[in-house]
């Protein structure tokens, strides 16, 4: 069911895409990327993205064949510009809560830490049932885990898990998502962790750019602070957002040992409403 929720999949199929099959711990890259015969990359020379047909809703399905983090991530070695219309990404998982969903994408542990790991640049595509953990092993103050700069883009049940080690909790440039475009949906998903410290002015949320018409629909915001600092969103800049911005029914909570002093922090004239 979690590969098929709310009948997400059967519509996908409807629409004549192709499935590309991706087994981050058994594919290779030289296979077909049939279920059978799986690939093993998203970001490789004839990796998931490479094979993807821009405009064609393409199906990439991260495969799980054991239910352990390595039996069910795919890894990147460098950060992803996922540049494609309509190619969606949904994972094969019996995990049916958005909590840490086994079908993860997640950075090699000794590749050198980078701050946009995953840039979505490209509009009309579906993320479904997969999570975002930029667990390097020396981590990176300004981590960014998810960057959006196009619009008409839909997360269900994802877990963008942002700021998971020392350097990012305690790094004022860090955010678990980075929106620079306007009208993309989050539904039930899960952005940012309760388990590692933050201790500075970072932000579980950035609104950039013009950023509007973006929805948060029933999504669960944790925190953990050790100071009065961290925030649910920021808007750094002028102009940072357009329109408005809307959550509806969050659950927002800071498992802490510090009490936040403001939820939110916006520019002046930021150009649209929360």
């Amino acid at each position: 069911r979690g590969l098929n929720d709310d009948g997400i999949l059967d519509a996908l199929l409807l629409l004549g895409g192709n499935l590309i099959w991706v087994n981050g711990e058994d594919g290779d890259d030289a296979n077909d990327a049939t279920k059978d015969r799986p690939i093993k990359t998203l970001d490789g020379t004839n990796g998931a993205k490479a094979r993807a047909v821009a405009g064609n809703n393409d199906i990439v399905v991260l495969m799980n064949s054991g239910g352990t983090i390595a039996q069910s991530c795919v890894r990147l070695d460098a950060a992803l510009d996922w540049n494609k219309a309509c190619t969606h990404i949904v994972a094969q998982s019996p995990v049916f809560s958005p909590w840490s969903p086994r079908a993860s994408i997640r950075p090699n542990l000794a590749t050198t830490a980078f701050a946009n790991f995953f840039t979505v640049s490209a509009r009309g595509c579906l993320f479904h049932n997969i999570a975002w953990v930029t667990e390097f092993t020396a981590g990176h103050a300004s981590s960014i885990p998810l960057t959006v700069s196009a619009p008409y883009n839909r997360f269900n049940r994802c877990h963008i898990a942002g700021m998971i080690d020392a350097a990012s909790g305690g790094g004022t440039g860090a955010r678990c998502v980075k929106l620079t475009a306007s009208e993309n949906m989050f539904e039930n998903c899960v952005i940012g962790v309760d388990t590692i410290a933050r201790s500075v002015a970072n932000a579980s949320i950035e609104f950039a750019s013009g950023a509007g018409r973006n929805v948060f629909d029933k999504c669960w915001f944790p925190i953990r602070a050790t100071a009065t600092s961290p925030l649910l969103v920021v808007v750094a800049a002028a102009a940072g957002m357009d329109r408005f911005n809307y959550f509806v029914r969050p659950k927002i909570w800071n498992h802490g040992t510090s009490i936040i002093a403001g939820l939110c922090t916006l520019a002046a004239n930021a150009g649209g409403y929360l």
